[in-house]
Parts: structure tokens; sequence; C-alpha cells
């Protein structure tokens, strides 16, 4: 599927790799990780705001995940540490963090993590149930007011 993919972008527009070209218009800039974590603790310092939730949501889905480290399979181990990492290598510069959050709150073995689950403890239901619907409230209210949330 892939290889006639570009085949056809080949073939037609005569760039077979028009489609990951393409992708230096969105701004986006290889970059290690940690790079991209530490913009995104300066931008939500200076600017608070969507910055400052952006960050917020994808470390507690960083803490969420190597507090479930220890109880994970490998594989669930890698599913969580690249679903949280592979955005991080590719960010935009004004915003680095943008749509990672959406990314993060999929990510399941974080949220294990958070709620105690399979670690030998557990956090009281009612304050995980609290937390999580607290910030789906705050969430919608910022997405129904047409606010530019991830």
């Amino acid at each position: 599927g892939p290889l006639g993919w570009f085949a056809w972008w080949g073939l037609v527009h005569g760039n077979w790799l028009a489609p990951l070209d393409a992708q230096r218009y969105w701004g986006r800039e290889l970059q290690p990780p940690w790079v991209s974590l530490g913009r995104a603790v300066e931008l939500a310092w200076s600017f608070q705001s969507y910055w400052l939730l952006d960050l917020l949501i994808v470390s507690l889905a960083i803490a969420g995940l190597s507090l479930a480290i220890p109880g994970l399979r490998p594989s669930e181990t890698t599913y969580g540490a690249l679903s949280l990492l592979l955005p991080l290598f590719d960010p935009i510069w004004d915003r680095p963090l943008l749509s990672v959050p959406r990314f993060a709150v999929v990510v399941f073995p974080a949220l294990w993590g958070l709620s105690g689950a399979g670690l030998g403890r557990k956090l009281p239901e009612p304050l995980v149930i609290s937390v999580l619907a607290a910030g789906w409230a705050i969430s919608v209210v910022l997405f129904v007011n047409w606010r530019h949330l991830f």
C-alpha cells in the first residue's frame, strides 16, 4: 500500500517523496525529546495559558507511565514510551506540545500508573474519578468556547 502511494507521487508528480517533503511546511523540525520538553517548560513559564495546559497533561502522562513501569509487561512499556516520545521528536517550535495531549490521554499504561492499578496500591477511587472528571470538564469548557485546546 505505502509503496504504491509513493510510486503514484513519483509517476504523477515526479517526486516519490512528496508527502514526506511536504512536512517541512508544517513548521516542524526534528529534535531530541528533552529539547522539546525544555522548550515547553520555557513557554509554559512565559505564556501560561495553553502552553501550561499542554505541559500539565503531558507531565501527568509521563509521571503515570513512570509509576506504572514496574508492573507493566515489556509490550505495554514500549507502547507507552513510544506513544509519548515519538510526538516529542518532531515539534512545532512555537508550541512544542501542540497535539501531544491528544496523543497522551489514550496511553492507557499511564492511566494505570496514575490510578495505582496493578502496582500493589490503589488510590481512592473517588479521588481518581474526580481529578479525571475535573480535567475533562475544563477541557469541555475550553472546547465549547472555541479555545485552542490541543
